[in-house]
């Protein structure tokens, strides 16, 4: 289980952004909470899968332009991690 802060950060993403003369990021404050699951297959193999939500809302700690209504997402990780 995990709970705890996120720090998000929007940069622009427009025509002007790729020439490098973009705006500055936004950063906001959010929160991160999520679950996950190990099974241990053998000595050095183990099976993972987790899954998570940020979610970050308009509030005061907006840094440069003007933020969107809000940020919400979801993350689906799974795999096999080897110990070598």
């Amino acid at each position: 289980m995990t709970v705890g802060p996120a720090l998000i950060v929007n940069e622009s993403d427009s025509i002007a952004a790729l020439s490098g003369s973009g705006a500055d990021p936004a950063v906001r404050l959010g929160a991160k909470v999520g679950a996950g699951l190990n099974w241990r297959l053998g000595k050095d193999t183990t099976l993972f899968g987790a899954y998570g939500f940020t979610t970050a809302g308009p509030d005061k700690l907006t840094v440069g332009p003007k933020s969107p209504a809000g940020d919400t997402g979801f993350d689906l990780m799974y795999g096999v991690r080897f110990r070598y």
